[in-house]
């Protein structure tokens, strides 16, 4: 394939399916890629002449987490498409939902962050107008929390988790979550109702102390 596309590069003709001869062309191409070409060429994966063929002028667009000064504008224009122009302008989001957007680092890019804005907005009830950690998806949860509480001991051996989870562990849980039991939940791998099961087998209030 790369050879026929450097052929109609240079050629700038075509030849049609069913079609006998060549017809001309005129097009400009734009070619788009998240591989490292430099180094497939270096490898033989891509043709160097093909390479010097269409790099005549290279853009580079930075990942969404080296630009992260956009996010609020970001946030606005995608939440116009998601929910309209109206029920965008009354939603706002809470300062943890912020912190948790500024220290992911966005894998997916915009796409990602299009699709974790849908999800909260669908997860949300009508009437509610502030956007919290609990309506997001909990890989978010656990990857921005994993550097700062990476000595949370979050035990997930299959069968084992739920008896495994002492109190230590969920005393940490609900002081991270500031007492939001979902969220705690979310971040040891267990239901809520478990979690108010433990809480009330190791003797916790419902503001999640323990007594002393």
């Amino acid at each position: 394939m790369q050879t026929k596309l450097l052929r109609v590069l240079e050629t700038r003709e075509i030849q049609k399916i069913g079609q006998r001869g060549y017809a001309h062309a005129d097009f400009r191409l734009i070619a788009a890629t998240n591989s490292n070409l430099q180094s497939m060429v270096r490898s033989g994966r891509f043709r160097e002449d093909l390479y010097y063929r269409i790099n005549i002028l290279e853009l580079k667009m930075p990942p969404l987490r080296e630009h992260l000064d956009d996010m609020p504008l970001l946030v606005a224009h995608l939440m116009q498409g998601i929910c309209g122009s109206q029920k965008a302008m009354r939603l706002r989001f809470s300062q943890e939902v912020v912190e948790i957007f500024m220290r992911y680092a966005w894998p997916g890019n915009v796409r990602e962050l299009k699709n974790v804005l849908a999800y909260a907005y669908c997860r949300m009830g009508d009437d509610e107008r502030v956007v919290t950690p609990e309506y997001l998806p909990a890989r978010m949860l656990v990857s921005a929390e994993s550097d700062a509480y990476q000595d949370l001991p979050v035990l997930r051996s299959m069968g084992s988790a739920k008896q495994n989870i002492d109190r230590n562990s969920i005393s940490r849980a609900l002081n991270m979550a500031k007492n939001n039991k979902s969220r705690a939940a979310r971040m040891l791998g267990i239901s809520r109702n478990t979690l108010y099961l433990k809480m009330k087998a190791f003797g916790f209030d419902l503001t999640g102390k323990l007594p002393s």
